[in-house]
């Protein structure tokens, strides 16, 4: 991700490859991309702890309602 950055980037904790918390780290410790807005969504019980540890912004835990998610979305897309 060097142009055209996205507004937020969501992340599942569990993804092929690296997991999202990794990701979150790599983008949170890059001047370019650490102020992107991250989400991290789970069905993990600790999510929570993950969000804090990875830098993420917010997370949403799963199973999640489409409002809660849009919520959380706009709350740091409209930032900008």
């Amino acid at each position: 991700m060097k142009e055209d950055l996205p507004d937020l980037l969501l992340l599942d904790i569990r993804m092929s490859g690296m997991d999202g918390g990794k990701i979150c780290k790599l983008i949170k410790s890059a001047a370019v991309t650490k102020h992107i807005p991250v989400i991290m969504i789970s069905a993990n019980k600790d999510i929570e702890q993950i969000t804090l540890e990875c830098g993420a912004d917010d997370f949403i835990s799963k199973p999640f309602q489409m409002e809660h998610l849009l919520a959380i979305v706009a709350k740091y897309v409209n930032k900008h």
